[in-house]
């Protein structure tokens, strides 16, 4: 093998590492963190990095970032298994000892029916609202929702029922879809 193929495949077998670490449930505090920076980001808020503390697994707070205490949540299209994923294609590329011989494994998904991120969010919100996780602890969290599912529409202003979000009983909910960042409502 040629020396640009060995150093590709190097490269991407530390991508896909990195990969396998960060959709790990060891990576769950920097995906988080990751949300809640890049909202910050979006929003124009400036903030040091070291003012996002992460917490760990079964904390009712993920993320807390000044007087802000972030649950963070995920909407990812339906099926999609990314560690699983990601571990089958790091596996794959640690298999091959060649770029000419790789084939990578090839996942496929239902794609979701078209739907409105508001109404995903709104929907969700008043489920965990009434989980017995978040029941007693809803007023004093912010909920923030990171969108990947495909075929979702963005928020939009007008759609926002904040009488409605208000009486679900979070601190605020907020959004993060693409470049994107909405706080849809707040206490």
């Amino acid at each position: 093998m040629s020396q640009s193929g060995i150093e590709l495949l190097n490269k991407l077998r530390e991508s896909a590492l990195e990969d396998l670490r960060f959709f790990s449930n060891s990576g769950r505090e920097a995906r988080e963190h990751w949300v809640v920076s890049e909202f910050l980001r979006i929003q124009n808020v400036q903030f040091a990095e070291d003012e996002l503390i992460s917490y760990p697994l079964h904390s009712k707070v993920d993320v807390e970032f000044r007087d802000a205490r972030f649950q963070v949540k995920e909407f990812l299209n339906p099926g999609i298994k990314r560690h699983r994923d990601a571990k089958e294609r790091y596996e794959k590329l640690m298999s091959v000892n060649s770029v000419e011989n790789m084939v990578l494994p090839v996942f496929s998904y239902d794609v979701p029916p078209v739907a409105k991120i508001y109404d995903l969010i709104s929907a969700e919100a008043v489920s965990l609202a009434t989980s017995s996780k978040y029941m007693n602890e809803k007023s004093n969290l912010d909920l923030i929702f990171y969108v990947t599912r495909t075929h979702a529409s963005l928020i939009k202003k007008d759609e926002i029922d904040y009488e409605h979000l208000y009486s679900v009983g979070w601190r605020s909910i907020s959004c993060l879809a693409g470049k994107q960042a909405t706080v849809m409502f707040a206490a």
